[in-house]
């Protein structure tokens, strides 16, 4: 234990404990977001036990979780960064909460439909928040399909019926995804999404085809970034 008296503090205590405990698994992981995840699993991430757990991590394990999330916004910075270099892809979005469920559609048609529920990151139960998580699915499946491709990023123009939602509303996503994302405001009645969010049953697709325009070329140049692990919707 510490010679300095924090395993006297029940959360001290706790903190050193469980990254002893599970020094074998942090040791594996090589993205915060991995480490995040594992925290909020076990129930170690609350305001006062997460610092004390960053704290052991470094003290134990050499693992500086600051120091590695730094990292990683930072690279996926610079991928966005080339964005241009990657496919255009183009989806539309929207929710409706009477049903509790959402869609999105690309150029040839619908890509993911499905529902909602209240333990939903973004879904708080009403008609706003309905429409801001369909947008965030958007961008995560857009991700993911640009993974998929091997692509180290790619532009996305998102279409959205709900007027309050901006690429700043969207920003943790857009980052992550490595998109650089532009987000054109439509009216619900040219929207191919709605239709589709109001249809039972469930659907998704990454096949990055049907994501683009028919024009675009989808062979990933030689130069494309090594596809990295999504590393989901904390930090």
């Amino acid at each position: 234990m510490n010679d300095n008296g924090h395993d006297t503090d029940p959360l001290w205590y706790q903190a050193i404990s469980a990254v002893t405990q599970y020094s074998n698994n942090l040791r594996r992981f090589t993205e915060h977001g991995q480490l995040y995840g594992w925290a909020v699993m076990h129930g170690l991430d609350g305001p006062d036990l997460w610092p004390k757990v960053k704290y052991e991590m470094r003290r134990q394990l050499g693992i500086d979780f600051d120091q590695i999330r730094a990292a990683t916004h930072a690279a996926r910075r610079a991928a966005i960064a080339h964005a241009d270099t990657g496919p255009a892809l183009r989806l539309w979005a929207a929710a409706d909460h009477a049903q509790q469920s959402f869609a999105v559609c690309g150029p040839h048609g619908v890509v993911w439909y499905d529902n909602l529920s209240l333990d939903d990151w973004w879904y708080r139960g009403d008609q706003p928040t309905a429409e801001l998580s369909a947008a965030h699915r958007a961008i995560w499946l857009a991700g993911r399909a640009r993974t998929l491709a091997r692509f180290g990023a790619a532009r996305l123009t998102l279409h959205l019926s709900s007027q309050e939602i901006t690429p700043r509303a969207l920003a943790g996503s857009i980052e992550r995804a490595r998109l650089a994302v532009t987000v054109e405001h439509v009216d619900a009645t040219t929207n191919h999404a709605v239709e589709w969010c109001r249809k039972p049953g469930r659907h998704v697709t990454t096949e990055l085809a049907d994501f683009v325009e028919k024009d675009e070329p989808q062979d990933p140049p030689a130069t494309s970034t090594a596809p990295q692990p999504d590393d989901g919707k904390a930090v």
